[in-house]
């Protein structure tokens, strides 16, 4: 059963307590400020997946051994309270799906022990919501990341995702060297990615698409050895795909998709034995589709459309098993005549002449 009500004022009186846990209920109401007089004892504060109302209150602040503070998915809206800097032993803060707004404090940089820091809408959440209800669960932060959070090297996780955050990202993020997710997508940030970013050697998953960088991908981009998932998709990027890429062997995820990338795919690629899904679309790539992603055995989602391409998909390629969904420019029209992309396996085929042009594409 779930619980309902508000959290009673009285709560300030449980001196001894060192874990409130009230997540996945029906609370209502406020935070009380009481929660304050627990500065001696709470360590764990967790009042997720509720429907408290209100702001923060300042005096969070007191809680001096708070490690963990969980307030996702609620309807709490304001500024963070500057108090809430004050807290030296946090470690995991989480307040994404509420309605937070305003600036990225510089205070952050304070919060010298924070390991898990989420702003932002996890994917889960959008998938799992309708489009109507959307707006009513997410934060607005604004402007940049303050220079001082790139001196958390303690910090493994960070989730800004679907802000209004700009600017560009600082070449300190090199200092953040303990950093194994990064979500920065749907924002509007821009610039390139700094090459100290590429020294983060720990990094199992990045996602930036959904902005405007732009600039090359680094050579150095083979550093990155335990990277899951790499997504750049939406963006600015141009030039040539390094041929260090193919070092990424722990590769499940590929998306550079709608970018202006230019040149043909490096063999390289050949060497991203564990990708599953392989997103290219919208690009300007030229030469044929390369016979090396049959070297690839689990990929099961190729999708090339809109691009350069020319020739004839290999032999080899129509020949995986895992493979279930082939997109490239194979469809024929009366602007290109002949298809741009020879393909006898596709499960969808476009025209490259109708770049962008849905109804243009068309399943074999």
């Amino acid at each position: 059963n779930m619980l309902s009500g508000s959290i009673n004022s009285r709560i300030g009186e449980l001196t001894n307590i060192e874990k409130f846990n009230a997540a996945v209920n029906r609370f209502t109401g406020t935070i009380p400020s009481t929660i304050g007089q627990l500065s001696e004892t709470l360590q764990f504060l967790l009042l997720y997946e509720n429907k408290f109302t209100g702001t923060i209150p300042s005096t969070v602040g007191q809680l001096s051994r708070l490690t963990l503070f969980d307030i996702r998915e609620n309807k709490l809206y304001g500024t963070l309270p500057k108090e809430l800097y004050s807290l030296k032993h946090l470690s995991y803060f989480d307040c994404s799906n509420n309605f937070f707004s305003g600036t990225l404090s510089s205070r952050i940089g304070r919060l010298t022990n924070l390991e898990y820091l989420r702003l932002g809408i996890p994917d889960e959440t959008l998938r799992s919501k309708k489009f109507e209800d959307l707006s009513l669960n997410g934060n607005v932060f604004t402007g940049s990341i303050p220079e001082e959070l790139y001196g958390l090297e303690t910090l493994t996780s960070f989730d800004c995702s679907h802000h209004a955050l700009s600017g560009t990202i600082s070449s300190r993020i090199g200092n953040l060297s303990s950093l194994t997710h990064l979500y920065l997508y749907g924002n509007a940030f821009t610039g390139s990615i700094p090459e100290e970013f590429f020294s983060l050697e720990r990094l199992i998953r990045f996602e930036f698409r959904d902005n405007d960088f732009s600039g090359t991908i680094n050579n150095r981009i083979g550093n990155l050895s335990r990277l899951e998932h790499f997504e750049i998709s939406n963006n600015l990027f141009t030039g040539l795909l390094p041929s260090t890429m193919g070092q990424l062997s722990a590769l499940v995820l590929f998306d550079i998709s709608n970018n202006l990338f230019t040149g043909i795919l490096p063999s390289a690629i050949g060497q991203l034995t564990s990708v599953e899904h392989f997103h290219t679309w919208n690009n300007y790539f030229t030469g044929t589709i390369p016979s090396e992603l049959a070297l690839i055995k689990n990929i099961n989602r190729i999708d090339a459309r809109w691009n350069n391409f020319n020739g004839t998909v290999p032999e080899e390629l129509c020949e995986l098993e895992e493979l279930f969904i082939f997109v490239a420019d194979c469809f024929p029209t009366n602007i290109t005549g002949p298809p741009a992309v020879k393909c006898k396996c596709c499960t969808k085929c476009c025209d490259t002449a109708r770049r962008g042009d849905w109804e243009a594409c068309g399943y074999t």
